[in-house]
């Protein structure tokens, strides 16, 4: 399971994050490896 497929994330602080801020806020940045979940 990739953290694209979790409803709800974990953050580097142990909170929790909606999958859609954490998409939006990935989608600029990280376009082109988006759909492959793996944003550095």
């Amino acid at each position: 399971m990739t953290a694209l497929d979790s409803p709800r994330l974990r953050t580097l602080d142990g909170g929790a994050l909606d999958r859609d801020r954490f998409l939006r806020d990935i989608a600029e940045p990280c376009a082109p490896v988006v759909l492959r979940g793996v944003c550095r």
